[in-house]
């Protein structure tokens, strides 16, 4: 599993550091709905473009589900960090491997020991605490419900590495053309909401004209997510979601640590440092 859990860390990493380059001159949805097709895109060429036809209702099922829950969720996220100051509503997503292992627990079967829950308190704990440390004024409405829909989104994303397993065990669609698959229903499930929208499809529309000021940083995104979700999905095929998912995020934190004081040249605080030390007592009581 740790192959997994480093080259999904390493994709993941290198695609938030990507998406935040994006975002610096796109706005959020229409940032979102072209990654994805680029990312369609990058996974077409690996062919079996007819397998998801041929599965049966349940798979179909399964992989409609898991679109949705994906769509639901990035919608969420988008409005949730709108919405919410950054610092306190991105930390919420800490809370997935926590969810995941519930989630595992209650329907799935997947029994942590006693030592691996500890191990998932203490990477979510140090990550909400990094996130979360000397905030203390009173929360608007506003906020308030931005970091509900921060919250609602870790569920939202806890749940879809189920539906993906599922969909995937069966080795009757190859892992590419799955993702692609995914990828394409996500875009789809925000465009057509999106140029519904006045606000939204002027954004869309102005945002694909602008196309060379933010695609090269999109591409390295795409390509970057499609590593991180390879590795993911096989990740989780081999062991619990919820475990997996711990391991995972306290591997980006730690890159993301790294690469923000070797590349962005953000300093290295005394309470990084400290939620570097939580986070590899985490991976040490999951392991």
């Amino acid at each position: 599993m740790l192959t997994y859990v480093i080259g999904s860390g390493l994709g993941w990493t290198f695609f938030d550091f990507a998406r935040r380059r994006v975002g610096e001159t796109v706005s959020a949805v229409p940032a979102v709905i072209f990654i994805m097709l680029i990312q369609t895109l990058i996974n077409l060429p690996f062919g079996g473009w007819t397998e998801p036809f041929s599965q049966n209702a349940s798979w179909w099922s399964i992989a409609l589900a898991s679109v949705l829950t994906n769509a639901v969720a990035n919608v969420f996220f988008v409005m949730g960090v709108q919405r919410a100051p950054f610092t306190l509503g991105v930390p919420l997503l800490s809370l997935t491997p926590a969810l995941a292992a519930t989630v595992g627990t209650i329907y799935h079967g997947e029994n942590l020991t006693l030592q691996q829950w500890a191990g998932v308190a203490v990477v979510v704990g140090f990550a909400l605490w990094l996130g979360w440390r000397g905030e203390s004024r009173k929360l608007t409405r506003r906020e308030v419900g931005g970091l509900t829909m921060m919250a609602t989104t870790a569920l939202l994303w806890a749940i879809t590495p189920f539906f993906d397993r599922a969909c995937t065990l069966s080795g009757q669609v190859r892992l590419t053309i799955y993702v692609a698959s995914q990828c394409m229903g996500v875009a789809i499930a925000l465009l057509i909401p999106g140029m519904l929208n006045a606000t939204t499809r002027f954004e869309i529309l102005s945002t694909a004209k602008r196309y060379r000021e933010w695609w090269k940083w999109s591409l390295i995104a795409a390509i970057a997510a499609s590593v991180g979700l390879y590795f993911q999905i096989k990740g989780i095929s081999v062991g619990a979601v919820g475990l997996f998912e711990a391991f995972k995020r306290s591997t980006t934190l730690l890159l993301s640590l790294g690469l923000g004081f070797f590349v962005l040249k953000e300093p290295l605080t005394r309470a990084k440092i400290v939620a570097a030390i939580g986070m590899a007592v985490g991976i040490f009581l999951l392991a």
